[in-house]
């Protein structure tokens, strides 16, 4: 038995390894199938080494630098193949890796019966040819841990005819130079610019590194946010926080593992728990501007912007140089409504990077808060001749032109919006909100309608969709609208930072729940669809959902008034009264 199949408690050495497979090589007559676990380095080491110590034997190699389905053919066509006493066969991992989908800790996407290659079947359903039409060669397949651990579990049968596993650590001087090379050269910016299919490989290599014996400790973490860094610019979100997991089991002191796990947080809206993260990154290493900055992030969604401006103020303390520290420190003093010191921030910003569009977008922004429309104009033009497709320096460019009445190009600008991202239903939204203001409410409720063919879950997005079918006199179409936004807004208000992130560009107060003003409309469409018991259960709704209950009362009495006056007259309209006022909780004097 080889020292491959012995138990792991034996600890054979890196020799004991090579000698037990020297003997099985040397000793083989004819057909035979050996697996090498070891790097692709090491492999090119021990095959120099056993063509050096078995000189008596015809060894040849394979070298596949592409996925292949058919190995039989490229071995048929060899003029050496009735000489050879051993082949092997180095980087069939390539036609594993497009099959397998990585996941924290390797296990991946094994067991997918969708997932065979076809290299694996191949092999699976010809290996009874091979062996009686090759049956001079011992084929030794060098694979990393990856790929031996796939053949293994896709391809079981064809494992078993082998005489077992034979594992090489790399020595650790080539080990710790190719992790250096690693750790050095890639980082997330690098890795979004990959494929899916080559940050897989990057993956697939990491945690072959990750198995190797002579791996430090610190060696490990470095390949953890390695890997981590790959996972996240995957989107594969909770494979990447389990990396970092991993990582502070052995360091749990680590800055960087901390903030670069509140990251991940942060992406996922976890937004405490990412606070928490970047709090105690800084209490380890408190002069790092990237952990000040997400940590203003955080801050910023969670509503807290006091906190986010001090947060960022002080990551462009630590570093002046950095456009993002300024920009963001921009937008929370924006959130706080000081848009002068906003402006300030942004041509910061500008002096650092003059070409960049987004911070051009959020001038032009903060200039529109000052009704300084012109000059915003100048800031969302300019941003739109660095990037013509700019999707949102088209809708600001649409919502400041609407606010000097320059309404059809405000429309062109919308709809340029719509041309970059087609499925946006706040443009529709704002594009339909314009052309009802200018009475053209066949035009805005076919931009209303497109949002809810979007599937829409804003209840904005319905609520103005409902307010258009109220103008074309559509009522009944208006209340189911209705019905639609409140109940949108029955299943989200429970987040009270909901608001805060998503609507911040509308300027209502949302102390309150929004969904008073559904329960305000679809009472008004109920009156003029004469179902006066069910407008009073809606106007109810109103007072109840809002903190504004004597203007609300004012507004609805006039309606209620004018309604009732000239459709009833005075005795209904008393009488109208009470069953409001019951219905609201309100006592009423008997008259006398």
């Amino acid at each position: 038995m080889s020292l491959a199949q012995q138990s792991e408690d034996a600890s054979p050495s890196k020799e004991e390894i090579y000698q037990a497979l020297l003997r099985s090589l040397a000793r083989r007559k004819g057909f035979g199938i050996v697996f090498v676990k070891s790097s692709p380095f090491e492999a090119q080491r021990l095959i120099q080494k056993i063509q050096k110590d078995l000189p008596q034997k015809k060894i040849g190699t394979l070298q596949l630098t592409e996925p292949i389905n058919n190995l039989y053919e490229l071995i048929e066509g060899r003029s050496d193949r009735n000489e050879l006493n051993i082949l092997f066969i180095q980087g069939l991992e390539r036609s594993l890796e497009p099959f397998i989908k990585p996941g924290f800790g390797g296990e991946g996407d094994y067991y997918n019966i969708d997932t065979v290659p076809g290299i694996l079947s191949h092999l699976n359903q010809r290996r009874e040819i091979f062996r009686d039409r090759f049956n001079n060669i011992c084929f030794v397949f060098t694979l990393p841990a990856y790929a031996i651990k796939y053949f293994i579990r896709r391809a079981p049968d064809f494992v078993d005819w082998s005489t077992g596993v034979f594992e090489f650590p790399t020595d650790f001087e080539i080990l710790d130079q190719e992790v250096q090379q690693l750790v050095e050269k890639k980082g997330y910016q690098e890795y979004i610019k990959l494929t899916q299919e080559e940050r897989n490989q990057q993956i697939l290599r990491i945690q072959s590194f990750l198995e190797e014996s002579y791996q430090s400790s610190e060696r490990k973490v470095e390949l953890l946010l390695q890997q981590g860094d790959i996972f996240i610019a995957s989107k594969d979100y909770e494979s990447a926080l389990a990396s970092y997991d991993e990582a502070l089991k052995f360091q749990p002191g680590d800055e960087t593992v901390h903030r670069e796990r509140g990251f991940v947080l942060l992406n996922v809206g976890r937004y405490e728990e990412a606070l928490a993260n970047f709090d105690k990154s800084i209490e380890i290493q408190p002069e790092n501007d990237k952990t000040w900055l997400y940590r203003g992030y955080a801050l910023g969604e969670l509503g807290r912007y006091e906190e986010a401006f001090e947060s960022f103020d002080n990551a462009t303390k630590i570093q002046p140089e950095d456009e993002q520290n300024w920009l963001y420190r921009g937008h929370a003093l924006r959130s706080l409504g000081r848009s002068q010191e906003a402006i300030d921030s942004y041509k910061k910003a500008l002096e650092i990077n003059p070409e960049s569009y987004s911070t051009l977008n959020a001038l032009g922004f903060s200039f529109h808060k000052l009704s300084r429309y012109q000059e915003a104009l100048e800031q969302y033009n300019r941003a739109l001749q660095i990037r013509p497709d700019y999707y949102y320096a088209w809708v600001n460019r649409g919502n400041t032109l609407e606010k000097i009445k320059l309404y059809e190009e405000a429309i062109a600008s919308f709809d340029r919006a719509l041309e970059i991202e087609p499925d946006s239903n706040r443009v529709w939204r704002l594009r339909g909100s314009l052309l009802e203001d200018l009475g053209r409410y066949e035009e805005a409720l076919k931009s209303y309608q497109k949002i809810s063919e979007l599937k829409s879950e804003n209840f904005w997005d319905w609520y103005y969709q409902a307010y258009g079918f109220y103008y074309l006199c559509r009522y009944e179409e208006a209340v189911e609208s209705y019905d639609t936004a409140i109940q949108l807004m029955e299943e989200s208000y429970n987040d009270k930072y909901y608001w805060v992130s998503r609507y911040q560009d509308l300027e209502i107060d949302f102390h309150s729940n929004p969904s008073y003003l559904a329960f305000y409309g679809r009472s008004i469409a109920l009156f003029r669809l004469g179902r006066y018991g069910e407008a009073f259960i809606s106007l109810r709704q109103f007072f109840l959902s809002g903190d504004f209950f004597g203007d609300a009362l004012k507004t609805v009495t006039t309606i209620i008034v004018a309604v009732f006056k000239r459709k009833f007259g005075w005795q209904e309209l008393s009488s109208a009264f009470k069953q409001l006022s019951r219905l609201l909780g309100i006592k009423t004097r008997s008259p006398e």
